[in-house]
């Protein structure tokens, strides 16, 4: 019988701090919005099967600026056409590797509206999508044979980088939903976990008004101490095999540069964050924490692995921390 125990603790966590962020961190993403305003707003739509009555499915593909589009499922409460409102709400997916697919949805809720977006923007089985392009986006969104978003000669450059268009992504999502019909024009959330954490704080860090993020095991916070110091040897740091190589590029994609701009109108609920989760690490998400302004809290789990979590959250072994909008 395999018995173990990956755990964490910690003191004065709250002195943590990142790595300094590019100097030109906001003028970088100006530009890259800007480059999103070029493109207008346009979505197709392809209604699927829902087997919930009180809503609607729809395959949707949305322009965007980059290589890629924005595709995903949208489900929308039937409601909506007796003029009843809702909040809308973002969802990004963990790291798909060599995957590359969005399986249809079949059911949906009927409280609110959901985008349910993929990370490449690949082409649905609604557009057309068949196994060759499948296997055809495996073989693009790689480089220099490596999984997308790890070659540092791609990462070299903020503009070439695999996360560029991911971000681009994101924020047109958020446009879209707010465009809309039944979107309640007050609610916008954002929520995923690991990659799709990630994905959350860019949501709520873009400028685009989200009220609610709820980001779980958050990946890749604090690039700098992942990517760089834990892959020395000479720490001797705890590490697995999702740190991306550092690059000063990797600065403007960083959770924990993000979540400084998260604005004080946004609650943002780190679900999980585990301490014995050494693929997105515990001191990782003590420094993003750190650097929110906005009204937060998070869970911390001992015990919680990055894929493993103990049966159920319980006092005095699992703790919450909130605090106000600074």
């Amino acid at each position: 019988k395999s018995v173990f125990f990956d755990g964490g603790a910690g003191a004065d966590i709250d002195t943590l701090k990142s790595h300094p962020e590019p100097a030109d961190f906001d003028a970088f993403w100006a530009k890259q919005y800007a480059r999103l305003d070029r493109v207008p707003i346009k979505a197709e739509l392809k209604e699927v099967p829902c087997n919930n009555k009180n809503a609607r499915i729809y395959a949707v593909r949305i322009d965007c600026a980059g290589l890629r589009p924005v595709t995903g499922y949208l489900s929308v409460p039937a409601a909506v056409d007796a003029g009843k409102t809702f909040p809308a709400r973002l969802e990004t997916h963990g790291y798909s590797g060599d995957s590359c697919k969005h399986e249809t949805p079949s059911g949906a809720r009927d409280n609110e509206i959901v985008l349910n977006i993929n990370a490449h923007g690949l082409k649905l089985v609604e557009f057309g999508a068949t196994e060759a392009d499948t296997k055809a986006l495996r073989w693009e969104t790689r480089s220099h044979d490596m999984s997308y978003a790890f070659d540092p000669q791609q990462n070299a450059d903020p503009e070439v980088a695999y996360f560029n268009g991911m971000v681009l992504r994101v924020k047109r999502a958020l446009q879209y939903l707010k465009t809309v019909k039944g979107w309640n024009g007050r609610d916008l959330l954002a929520s995923g976990g690991s990659q799709g954490g990630l994905q959350t704080i860019w949501a709520a860090g873009c400028g685009e008004g989200v009220t609610c993020a709820e980001s779980g095991i958050t990946w890749c916070c604090d690039m700098y101490t992942s990517g760089k110091l834990r892959k020395d040897p000479a720490q001797k740091l705890a590490g697995d095999g999702w740190y991306i190589g550092w690059t000063d590029a990797l600065g403007y994609y960083d959770a924990a540069n993000f979540a400084k701009r998260i604005p004080k109108t946004c609650f943002t609920f780190i679900t999980r964050a585990g301490l014995g989760d050494y693929c997105c690490p515990p001191t990782g998400l003590a420094k993003m924490w750190n650097n929110m302004t906005c009204p937060k809290k998070i869970l911390w789990v001992q015990g919680s692995q990055h894929g493993y979590v103990p049966p159920k959250v319980y006092d005095g072994r699992d703790f919450t921390r909130e605090a106000p909008a600074k």
